[in-house]
């Protein structure tokens, strides 16, 4: 059995160094959520704070706690287990911070908005879900539904309203 066992090890051993020792999730490149490097090392509060603004992550809150989860995960064993307790507050804290927020607003209609802190984008669906591109044939970004609070509306011939955004005369509440 333990010769069955070594044999095992060894064969996988070999397919690691013919593929060079690294993880497909190594290569994973983002499009929708611009962490700054080093960011995933400091405190909880930072990083929800962070993670949560709509230049770091235009689609939402949802996206900001996908992001740890998957820096978490791709970090494996090799991630210290006061590292991943802090990781796992953070997506605690976006998680309260997610739970709080009003209802987003529906989604619109696809077209052209202007994104808060990104140039104006198209909106349109990508499958099942909303996607946002700032340019004809720019990878997409996902939009989750917390994330149509950041859009701005640009019509064809009037001003510029936000999406969720009540009409100027209904007073606010």
């Amino acid at each position: 059995m333990a010769l069955a066992a070594t044999m095992r090890r060894g064969a996988g051993a070999a397919r690691k160094a013919e593929r060079g020792g690294r993880r497909w999730s190594g290569r994973v490149g983002t499009v929708s959520t611009f962490p700054p490097s080093g960011l995933f090392a400091a405190r909880a509060e930072e990083i929800a704070a962070t993670m949560a603004r709509p230049d770091v992550s235009p689609g939402g809150l949802g996206a900001a706690i996908r992001m740890v989860t998957f820096f978490a995960n791709r970090a494996g064993r090799n991630l210290p287990d006061a590292r991943r307790a802090e990781l796992e507050r953070a997506k605690r804290i976006l998680q309260a911070w997610r739970a709080a927020a009003p209802a987003p607003p529906r989604p619109a209609a696809p077209g052209r908005y202007r994104h808060a802190t990104l140039v104006p984008v198209t909106v349109a669906r990508e499958g099942r879900h909303w996607a946002m591109r700032t340019a004809p044939g720019a990878p997409p970004i996902a939009l989750g539904p917390d994330g149509w609070r950041y859009l701005v509306e640009e019509p064809a011939g009037g001003s510029v309203r936000g999406v969720g955004a009540e009409p100027a005369s209904v007073p606010a509440r």
